[in-house]
């Protein structure tokens, strides 16, 4: 016989599985409460978060605020120390007027946290915003003090830069040391305290914003040269007061002026504009560059005398130019024009060291000295060969106001010259080598002679000189009629289309070396 056993109906499960469901629940609320308190309600600050560069990561929110107060009030009574190399100068909190905003710094330090924490910064990383790490004290501070103090710092600090200067004793040559130029920043220095002042480092030092400027010539630019490479001097003119203070200023500007390894020295660079300015006196009146070949009064004889000191320390010459007549000053072959932007005299250092050059107005006589290394020094013999001659004419110009014949001198004739310049270097084991080295061919134009003299009464033949009143023309006439000039409108004048400076260069001779622009 089949006996049934009694079985758990469908009802009887139902309170079984709803107990097992809500200790489940229990359980997996019990395992996620505490992450998701830290998304939705954290505790502590992120471990990276800083109050002005200081750590406080990791710390609950209830110990922050009594932190954030002892920092501040450290922050308040610490003086800040300006500083400059070994020297420093203290503002204190008085001074500055320095409070800080405790409620703002402890608000903005919870804000920037929370930013950094749970959703907010999984929603800052999806939308590429990075949080700031750091949070800056609110600070107040007064800038008066600060900005006086400034003030009185930049006055002793700022000067210009000042060159390395060589000085020679007893014959040895040594130099003074440059001098680096400083100015202070007041306002970059204000920006720099301001950040120290929202700091909590424990030593509050601000560097000054100092911006420092090497001079042109460095006691390193110095150190290797030792002796003199070469010398040249010219003598003052006399009664030329404008051409004295030009080449006082001309010496002004060269004196000191360093042509380093492989540079190009610049004349007109660096002791012009000379006709620009206020530096040099030109005159208005100056002659025309065709008719000058150059700047004169003082301007010329000073680039004459560097050239010389070059051309003895065996420097490279690059560009020169000799004026169209020869000067009193030095011998033909051996002078240099100059023009603005025209004209120029231009020296190169091919030599393993810097060049230093000297130039002063002494005793009367402008004085050009080159300094350079022992190891570059190689003195030059310097020549004036081949000179050449060529005789002036004479240009006779007829004028009816004087009696006839009557004769007067208003140009004294000056003969044209062709100079070669050629250099001898002495060899490095001692005496010359021999080899001459040719620098330069120089023409200079011929000055003709101005001569003026009375109408004659009767103009005969043409080329049979001059007659009249029976006395025959002066000795001394000896040109015919093409170089005779009429001024006076009722005397003929076929004769006026002779030229002055009329004599020409020899076949040889490419050109005239003042139109050239290169090197000659």
């Amino acid at each position: 016989m089949k006996q049934d056993r009694p079985g758990i109906t469908e009802k009887s499960l139902l309170p079984i599985i709803y107990i097992i469901v809500v200790m489940l629940s229990v359980g997996v609320t019990g395992l996620l409460v505490t992450p998701l308190e830290a998304v939705f309600a954290p505790k502590r600050l992120p471990a990276d978060i800083r109050l002005a560069g200081l750590s406080l990561g990791g710390l609950e929110y209830a110990q922050v605020k009594p932190r954030v107060e002892l920092l501040v009030k450290a922050a308040k009574d610490r003086s800040l120390q300006l500083q400059y190399g070994e020297k420093s100068w203290t503002l204190t909190p008085e001074q500055l007027g320095l409070t800080y905003d405790l409620e703002a710094t402890y608000s903005a330090l919870v804000t920037q946290s929370r930013q950094k924490q749970g959703w907010r910064s999984w929603l800052n990383e999806w939308r590429g915003e990075a949080s700031e790490a750091n949070v800056s004290l609110q600070v107040h501070w007064q800038q008066k003090a600060a900005v006086a103090l400034l003030d009185q710092i930049k006055a002793e600090l700022d000067r210009q830069p000042s060159n390395a200067q060589l000085v020679v004793k007893d014959g040895k040559v040594e130099f003074t040391p440059h001098q680096t130029g400083r100015n202070l920043s007041v306002e970059e220095s204000l920006k720099r305290i301001e950040l120290a002042l929202g700091s909590l480092q424990p030593e509050r030092h601000v560097a000054l914003a100092v911006r420092e400027t090497n001079p042109q010539v460095t006691s390193e630019a110095l150190e290797d040269i030792t002796t003199v490479l070469a010398e040249a001097s010219s003598p003052l003119p006399d009664g030329f007061s404008t051409a004295r203070k030009n080449i006082a200023a001309v010496a002004a500007r060269l004196n000191g002026k360093l042509i380093d390894r492989d540079q190009i020295f610049s004349f007109t660079r660096e002791a012009g504009p000379f006709l620009t300015g206020e530096t040099y006196i030109t005159l208005p009146d100056i002659h025309p560059l065709y008719e000058a070949g150059g700047i004169q009064f003082g301007i010329g004889q000073s680039a004459s005398a560097l050239y010389l000191a070059a051309l003895r320390a065996n420097l490279e010459i690059r560009e020169r130019h000799p004026h169209l007549q020869p000067q009193p000053y030095t011998s033909p072959g051996l002078d240099a024009a100059v023009w603005d932007g025209k004209l120029d005299l231009q020296v190169a250092n091919h030599f393993r060291h810097p060049v230093y050059i000297e130039a002063r107005v002494d005793n009367n006589q402008l004085v050009i000295r080159l300094y350079g290394s022992a190891e570059d020094k190689q003195q030059s013999l310097i020549k004036v060969e081949k000179v050449e001659t060529f005789k002036p004419e004479t240009v006779v110009t007829i004028n009816r106001k004087l009696p006839s014949y009557e004769q007067k001198e208003t140009q004294h004739g000056t003969e044209g010259i062709l100079a070669t310049v050629v250099r001898i270097t002495e060899a490095k084991a001692g005496g010359l080598t021999g080899e001459e080295q040719r620098i330069s061919s120089d023409y200079y134009r011929p000055i003709p002679k101005q001569v003026v003299i009375g109408t004659p009464e009767q103009l005969q033949n043409r080329n049979a000189g001059l007659a009249g009143n029976g006395r025959g023309k002066p000795a001394d006439i000896t040109e015919t009629l093409d170089n005779i000039f009429v001024d006076d409108p009722n005397v003929a004048s076929a004769a006026q289309t002779a030229q002055r400076n009329s004599a020409q260069p020899p076949a040889d001779f490419m050109t005239d070396p003042n139109a050239a622009s290169g090197t000659q």
